[in-house]
């Protein structure tokens, strides 16, 4: 049968797990992952000090992420994100 083919298998199973582009009628174009969910491409930064957006080409920008420890000092897995860019 055609299609049926170990290539033609693994084909169609990376098919379905790339993203997708959907563009419809009057509407930017947006990914969709496997789930079908719509995805953004591109999630811009914000300085949290200034609260400006941080441009993709930002050579001056840093991002730290601080960890949140228990009562005894011990890593939780959890942080917070602070990114900097432009005059402090």
């Amino acid at each position: 049968a055609q299609g049926s083919s170990p290539e033609a298998r693994r084909d169609r199973s990376l098919a379905a797990r790339t993203p997708r582009r959907v563009c419809r009628k009057n509407s930017t174009a947006k990914m969709q992952n496997d789930e079908g969910r719509i995805v953004d491409l591109y999630l811009p930064r914000k300085c949290s000090a200034t609260n400006r957006l941080i441009p993709a080409k930002e050579h001056g920008a840093v991002q730290l992420n601080v960890g949140m420890v228990d009562e005894a000092g011990r890593y939780t897995g959890e942080f917070f994100t602070f990114a900097l860019a432009g005059f402090i």
